[in-house]
């Protein structure tokens, strides 16, 4: 929607956002409403399945519904959430529906993103750092490391 915020936009915490969940076609998509004082109505933005979203946008994102807790829970526990949702993804991988594979790889991504937040490591930036250039070992496009750098 044109003129909409969405949660990595510096205006986002300055609004009341409500989070929604809509079933469509067995896909869960999420809308945040925003309300605001300033306008004459609600917009709402939707962030879900296929929009694009940046690691920065889900960094901040999960940092908006989350932060409090977060940081309470600190680095170790949130760490061993982390590795229980890749158990779920080995379990998954193993014998799980494409949905749940899904749902478990958008978990570990989640859980991956409260724990950067929580050490405050933006990932969009390390990741661009270490591979946007190519392979950290050979420095190529396509890796043509002899083995894993």
């Amino acid at each position: 929607m044109s003129g909409s915020l969405f949660p990595g936009d510096p205006a986002f915490s300055r609004c009341v956002w409500q989070r929604l969940r809509v079933c469509r076609h067995r896909a869960v998509v999420l809308y945040y409403i925003r309300v605001s004082e300033h306008l004459q109505g609600v917009q709402v933005c939707r962030l879900g399945y296929g929009d694009g979203m940046t690691l920065r946008e889900l960094q901040q994102l999960i940092e908006t519904m989350y932060s409090a807790k977060d940081r309470a829970r600190g680095s170790a526990a949130t760490f061993l959430w982390l590795s229980e949702e890749i158990g779920e993804l080995a379990a998954a991988l193993r014998e799980g529906t494409e949905r749940e594979k899904g749902d478990e790889f958008a978990d570990v991504l989640a859980w991956l993103a409260t724990l950067a937040n929580v050490e405050g490591i933006d990932l969009d930036k390390v990741v661009q750092e270490k591979y946007g250039s190519g392979c950290p070992g050979c420095g190529e496009m396509v890796c043509t490391c002899e083995a894993k750098p």
